[in-house]
């Protein structure tokens, strides 16, 4: 699972990259706009003044020969439109994905620290319920509780701790008491 991650937030970010000259889209259209007079039905390309930049340097922008003026300044506003929706995407994408890879970072290292089957078991039910794994045949299976993680502190204070995810939850949302103290 996480080297599926890995691979699909590696597409997300190449993808992510191409989507970065997106501003240059925009400016091709504005160009072709400003110079509709000098752009004629079938031509391939054309070589205009770059009025964004200071120095005014010519440039050659390509078109589609079939396209007139407007309609080849439209192409490249509906390109930008189109890599700036993407951009919007792929980031959010991204960010989902590097919080699923932290998530199946921290079930690794809790299945590597597994001492027991109860262990690897409540391990199984907190994937099956992410839908990471299909659960098995829904027969009545007694639950085993795993019991928590039991600390002393040095001060005599009682420190519980999770096994997994799913005990961590339990722990904070279901067997907390008001006064306890989390970190």
């Amino acid at each position: 699972i996480s080297e599926r991650i890995s691979r699909k937030l590696a597409a997300q970010k190449q993808d992510l990259k191409k989507c970065q000259d997106k501003e240059k889209l925009k400016r091709c259209g504005d160009i072709i706009y400003a110079n509709l007079y000098a752009i004629e039905k079938g031509q391939s390309s054309v070589v205009l003044t770059d009025f964004y930049d200071e120095m005014q340097p010519q440039i050659e922008i390509k078109l589609d020969p079939r396209l007139n003026g407007v309609q080849n300044a439209q192409k490249y506003y509906n390109e930008y439109r189109k890599a700036d929706t993407a951009e919007k995407m792929l980031t959010t994408l991204i960010e989902s994905g590097e919080a699923e890879q932290i998530y199946i970072d921290s079930v690794f290292d809790a299945l590597v620290r597994a001492g027991s089957e109860a262990e690897l078991t409540a391990i199984r039910e907190e994937l099956s319920q992410q839908r990471y794994i299909r659960k098995k045949s829904e027969k009545k299976q007694m639950k085993s509780s795993v019991p928590f993680i039991k600390y002393i502190s040095s001060d005599g204070f009682l420190i519980l701790s999770g096994r997994n995810n799913l005990q961590n939850d339990k722990l904070t949302l279901k067997d907390s008491a008001k006064g306890d103290i989390w970190f």
